[in-house]
């Protein structure tokens, strides 16, 4: 009888630690860690959770990072290349929401938008990037845009291509962010 209830105990004690752990951890599933190799890796966990916790996404929200879109499923084989200190601004388009809608079926689940400073990083050649940003189809400044407030965005998507590019000017730019803010 004895040894069962050490037994028993030890099972326990294993029950109690696990879920100590999976508690402590809150965003378990590492798809979403980022490039840190300190505790900064946790942030986009824990902003989801904070997301799932509120009701405004699953845990399972695509992310769009600088425009490009990673679907859960992607995350397992591509990790995130970003580090907490590139983000400028992360914002969630929640469950169901008109802009969460943009993103069609595989939106479904919440979207998580963030912008990084890679988009402003330098080029390959080590020169500043030159990025060519439009809201509502009127060209605006760096500063115009670092300004915007990120609940007042409908939709936001990046363009990289130089064939894309072209489509907004004929200057050379690295880059064009396209914005549509929210009617009121």
């Amino acid at each position: 009888m004895p040894k069962n209830r050490k037994t028993y105990h030890n099972v326990m004690n294993k029950i109690i630690y696990t879920l100590i752990i999976c508690a402590t951890i809150g965003c378990s599933n590492n798809r979403y860690l980022l490039a840190d190799k300190t505790n900064g890796n946790t942030y986009l966990c824990k902003f989801i959770d904070k997301s799932v916790k509120d009701g405004k996404t699953t845990n399972k929200p695509l992310l769009v990072i600088d425009g490009l879109a990673y679907k859960y499923d992607d995350l397992s084989k591509k990790k995130i290349q970003i580090a907490k200190a590139d983000i400028i601004d992360m914002v969630c388009l929640p469950i169901d929401s008109k802009e969460a809608g943009i993103y069609g079926n595989i939106g479904k689940n919440g979207v998580v938008l963030i912008i990084t400073n890679k988009i402003r990083g330098k080029s390959e050649t080590g020169s500043e990037n030159k990025i060519l940003f439009l809201i509502d189809g009127k060209q605006i400044e760096q500063s115009e845009y670092d300004m915007l407030i990120p609940e007042n965005i409908e939709s936001m998507e990046v363009l990289k291509e130089k064939k894309d590019i072209k489509k907004y000017t004929k200057e050379s730019y690295d880059g064009v962010v396209i914005i549509t803010l929210k009617k009121k």
